[in-house]
């Protein structure tokens, strides 16, 4: 997404970072004359707000304030802080509260996490990904927490980068432990390649 508002504006990523930082009024009028344009209406969808280790509680507030989105994004939530001694107990706050509010207002929550590089390298065999020894920190509770739990790894086979998703939980449906493998094209789209692998 940010490839394509970047390239239609005639920006760099890094000129649009600093037009958010400097002159925020100024960029948002951009982008908003930009979505009159019908082939890029679909910026008026989308809000990005880069907020660091911000205090889950605070985050909710903001989006009670922003409460026109049906889906949020909540980008590595190892940076959130929550309530709790510890990392571990911080974390299951921080998950707990967000699952909370997804009941509460029927949002779609969707969370990320980067796995650790020790447990990707540990989750690796010689036949590919071990999805159930991929996992991130504090992901008991989201298997608890979460309606839809997929995992994601890059993958090398023979000179050709795939990205390999699985599907590890699904109360949504009765498909689960399936794994789907793709290619990222030229345009950023995911094209699959198979399923079931």
């Amino acid at each position: 997404m940010l490839r394509e508002i970047v390239r239609t504006m005639g920006v760099t990523k890094r000129q649009l970072v600093e037009g958010y930082k400097t002159h925020p009024t100024n960029t948002i009028q951009v982008l908003d004359i930009m979505g009159e344009k019908e082939d890029f209406s679909y910026v008026n969808n989308i809000m990005v707000q880069d907020i660091g280790s911000i205090h889950i509680d605070d985050l909710i507030k903001i989006y009670d304030d922003y409460n026109d989105f049906k889906y949020i994004i909540v980008d590595y939530v190892q940076n959130l802080k929550g309530d709790g001694a510890d990392e571990r107990n911080q974390f299951i706050d921080i998950s707990k509260k967000l699952h909370n509010y997804a009941i509460r207002t029927g949002k779609s929550i969707i969370e990320c996490a980067q796995i650790p590089k020790m447990t990707e390298t540990e989750a690796r065999t010689g036949k590919g990904i071990d999805f159930h020894k991929l996992r991130p920190m504090g992901s008991n509770q989201w298997e608890q927490d979460c309606d839809v739990l997929i995992k994601m790894a890059e993958d090398l086979e023979e000179n050709q980068r795939y990205i390999l998703i699985n599907l590890y939980k699904n109360r949504l449906g009765g498909k689960k432990m399936i794994t789907y493998k793709y290619i990222i094209d030229s345009r950023l789209n995911f094209v699959l390649q198979s399923r079931g692998v």
